[in-house]
């Protein structure tokens, strides 16, 4: 998901940016674009980060089960991805989109806050 040198791919930083500004189809599209390309422990990162995106559009669409659905897809690559490839402040992104699940699943029309990603956060390709 870098361009060597610690560069990360201009797909990833626009997703990134796309997420953080809401526009979460876009960013679903970019991350997609990379996951094409992208192989290994990256690529079924770059699969959950496009199901994230995809979960918090179906939000905007007024689609609860749909969001629960592609948010719980996530949350398990999240979950499954080996010890080590993930940095520490992942975690925080599993804990935000564990209680959001919890949130829709107790009620499905609750106002969520879609968490913010930064690149800080995403592991270096190997």
């Amino acid at each position: 998901m870098s361009r060597g040198a610690g560069a990360p791919d201009p797909r990833l930083r626009q997703g990134v940016a796309d997420f953080n500004a809401g526009a979460f189809y876009e960013a679903h599209e970019r991350f997609e674009e990379l996951w094409n390309d992208t192989e290994g422990t990256p690529r079924r990162l770059c699969q959950a980060l496009l199901q994230l995106a995809a979960g918090y559009h179906k939000l905007e669409l007024g689609v609860p089960g749909g969001a629960v659905k592609l948010l719980g897809r996530a949350l398990g690559i999240l979950d499954d991805l080996p010890a080590g490839a993930l940095p520490a402040e992942m975690a925080g992104l599993r804990e935000a989109v564990r209680r959001h699940l919890a949130s829709l699943r107790a009620t499905p029309g609750a106002p969520i806050d879609p968490p913010r990603l930064t690149l800080a956060d995403l592991p270096e390709e190997h």
